[in-house]
């Protein structure tokens, strides 16, 4: 059997970038660029391993888990504040650090943002049938280490 791995790597390129694409598409009438939807998300939710991290969460927390320095983050937080989604505050312990956290308007805009994006998912993926979602699934989960 031929080698065909680099086909496979390409293929899951070409849907990531589809998805990115569609994401894009979502956030732009929003006012979002995708990082700024990233940090929004992350803001909101934390990351899949923050189970007991504290929130609101500080500068340096985002800029680590968006694997970014601190001042490109400080820019989308910037960003993010003049558009009236998240504000600055003192941490309630370090006098040294400010904490972000989404205002009642970002949450809003986050709602109708993860309601079409969980909508496009839908069709996006209904193009497989269930059975074939689960086993993409199985199969993405294996490789997600």
């Amino acid at each position: 059997m031929a080698d065909d791995t680099e086909e496979l790597a390409e293929l899951v390129r070409h849907v990531s970038r589809a998805l990115r694409r569609r994401t894009h598409a979502i956030a732009e009438p929003y006012g979002l660029t995708p990082h700024q939807l990233r940090a929004v998300r992350l803001i909101a939710y934390g990351t899949p391993d923050d189970e007991k991290a504290s929130h609101p969460l500080r500068i340096s927390d985002i800029a680590e888990r968006m694997r970014i320095v601190a001042r490109s983050v400080t820019d989308v937080v910037d960003d993010l504040e003049a558009k009236g989604l998240v504000r600055r505050a003192p941490h309630p312990t370090d006098r040294r650090s400010t904490i972000v956290d989404l205002t009642a308007q970002g949450r809003s805009v986050l709602e109708e943002v993860e309601s079409r994006r969980a909508e496009d998912a839908r069709q996006f993926f209904g193009q497989l049938t269930a059975d074939e979602r689960r086993q993409l699934r199985r199969l993405l989960r294996r490789l997600d280490t």
